[in-house]
C-alpha cells in the first residue's frame, strides 16, 4: 500500500506515502496512529488525529486520484513544547 519505507523518527517527523485506493485510508490511520503512540501521545489526541487524517485521506483517494501518483501523509510533532 505504500510508495516508500517510512520515517518514524520523532525529530524529524513522520511521513508515508500511500497508493489512492480506499483500503490505504485504513492504512494511512493506522501507520499514523501507531507513530504518536511511539512518540508517547495521548491515545485520546491520536484518535483525533486519526479522525481528522481519515477525513483528509478520504478526500485525497476521491477526488486526488491521479493514475500513478501517491497521496503523502507527514506528521511532525515537537515533544518539548506541547502543552496538550
Amino acid at each position: 500500500m505504500n510508495a516508500e519505507s517510512h520515517n518514524v523518527n520523532p525529530r524529524l517527523g513522520w511521513n508515508q506515502r500511500f497508493t489512492p485506493v480506499p483500503p490505504s485510508v485504513h492504512h494511512a490511520r493506522h501507520a499514523a496512529g501507531t507513530a504518536l503512540l511511539a512518540w508517547g501521545v495521548d491515545a485520546g489526541q491520536v484518535a483525533d488525529v486519526q479522525l481528522v487524517l481519515s477525513e483528509l485521506a478520504t478526500n485525497a483517494v476521491r477526488h486526488g486520484r491521479v493514475p500513478g501518483r501517491y497521496f503523502e501523509v507527514c506528521i511532525a510533532y515537537d515533544a518539548e513544547n506541547w502543552s496538550g
